[in-house]
């Protein structure tokens, strides 16, 4: 029998589990009013997922970036994730001074 491929990367876990993460999953959460950015449905607790546009492997320095991440829910992340989906219905663009320092303390 054939697995599916997980749209979770193991490799990533510790980072997953850091402080930092868990603020900025936060933040994102709170930035996009608890709404999938691919089909606007209202999530939360597991349901709600943080997605990285460029992944991780492709460029470390990007996992913290918010502009890097978009909110979706557990139906359209794995849709986004296999299919490398480039196009979304909802784009953002913050700019300087990026106000998520109010939400937790950068550096840690």
């Amino acid at each position: 029998k054939q697995q599916a491929k997980s749209v979770y990367h193991h490799e990533n876990k510790p980072f997953y589990r850091t402080q930092a993460w868990k603020d900025m999953r936060q933040f994102i959460y709170e930035r996009e009013g608890g709404h999938c950015q691919r089909c606007g449905q209202f999530i939360f607790g597991k349901r709600a997922h943080v997605h990285h546009i460029v992944p991780i492997k492709d460029n470390e320095l990007l996992k913290l970036d918010p502009n890097n991440l978009m909110l979706l829910c557990s139906k359209c992340h794995p849709i986004v994730e296999n299919g490398r989906q480039k196009s979304f219905p909802f784009v953002f663009q913050l700019k300087p001074p990026y106000p998520f320092s109010k939400f937790f303390r950068v550096g840690r």
